[in-house]
Formats: C-alpha cells, structure tokens, sequence
C-alpha cells in the first residue's frame, strides 16, 4: 500500500493525475487500511489506473463535453434539469434571457489536471434550435457557399446516469412529479435500471442507473 500511495503522489507530482482524482484515490486506500479490505484497495488501484477507451480514430474522445438543447422556451427546461435532475446552474446566476448553463458530474476530475471545480459536462439549454435552425441570409459581400445538407436527423433521446439509483424511489419520485413517458400515462421502463420520461418540451430523457452501460445492462 505504501509503495501504490508513493506511486500516486509521483503521478500527481508529473501531472499525470489531477489533484481531485488523486484525493478521491488516496479516499479509497485509507479505507482499504482501515476495514475496507482487498476489495476497497482493488477499488482505488482500479480508479487509479483507469485510462480511456481506445478505439480506431485519429482522435480519442474523452467524455462528453457538453449537449445544447434548444427548445421554444428555456426557462421550463432550466427548471427540469436543475429541480429533477440535479443539476448545477453554473456561470451567470442571472439568466440572460435567452440561455442557461447547467453542470453535473465530478468536478476537476477530467480533463487531466483541470483545475479543481471545472464542471465534467454541462448541459446548456437555450431558445431556439441553434445549428439546427434554418440559416440565415448571408451577409453582403460575404462569397456564396453550397447549401448545407438538410438535416434528417435527431438525437431522440439523452441517457443521464444518477447517483444512488433505487429502482422503487426514483419511479416513486418521477410520479409526484406526474412525469410520463410518451404516448403512457406514467414513466415508461426500460429495463430495472433506467425509466425514459418527457421533459416540459417533451424531449425524452432517459434516468438511469450506474449499471447501465457500455459493457451490459446490468439487470
């Protein structure tokens, strides 16, 4: 254990491992040390040594950065977010009227060696449809361009995971909310660890436990 603490300050040292991560590692060795055992000390060994998914691309994506949302009216959609979903109002406390920015996540965990309290990933949910929008007319002199592709696509639906998940409270709390999922009269369930509902626009949001993922269901 000694050897692995000593590993951990060196990466912090060559600013391999951020200064969050590193106290959320040394966490889970002292709990090792103290009753959690093997299993809590794999834990923080795990956590250490976790490195990004690698695939065939000549960039490597790291993490969702940020969703835009837009929508007819951001202030109901701020509200969703924030009130059940947990979210973070981050920036100007004071909406601008037209948009607002909403963080959830770990903080200063990733990117490597962001400054602690860099939100993870942020959502922001603004008037409008964004680049979704038809474009305007270009201004004059500016040299002509093709026309862009129509767009023919959607993200249908965004997966959140929280922290906590209990299947039974989480329907319990999505129905005094009376939320729904489309086209039933209560949250639709996707399997024993997500429920897909309607936000106020009636975007579907999918509420999802830590089991879901990548790698299986998990039920």
């Amino acid at each position: 254990m000694e050897s692995f603490v000593a590993q951990m300050l060196e990466k912090f040292e060559q600013g391999k491992v951020s200064r969050r991560k590193l106290v959320e590692t040394l966490a889970l060795a002292a709990t090792a040390i103290y009753g959690g055992g093997a299993k809590a000390e794999a834990a923080a060994e795990s956590l250490a040594g976790s490195a990004p998914l690698g695939g065939r691309g000549s960039l490597k994506t790291l993490l969702v950065n940020h969703i835009s949302y837009g929508c007819p009216d951001y202030r109901p959609a701020r509200d969703f977010y924030m009130d059940v979903m947990g979210m973070e109002h981050v920036g100007e406390k004071k909406d601008d009227g037209r948009q607002a920015t909403l963080a959830f996540g770990p903080r200063g965990a990733i990117p490597l060696n962001s400054p602690y309290g860099t939100p993870l990933t942020f959502l922001i949910v603004r008037n409008g449809l964004g680049t979704q929008a038809p474009p305007t007319a270009p201004a004059a002199g500016t040299p002509p361009v093709s026309a862009a592709p129509k767009v023919e696509s959607v993200v249908n639906h965004i997966a959140y995971t929280i922290a906590d998940w209990d299947q039974k409270k989480v329907l319990e709390e999505l129905k005094k909310r009376k939320l729904r999922g489309r086209n039933i009269t209560e949250p639709r369930e996707d399997s024993v660890n997500s429920y897909h509902v309607m936000d106020p626009h009636g975007y579907d949001v999918q509420i999802s436990g830590i089991k879901m993922s990548a790698f299986g269901n998990g039920g």
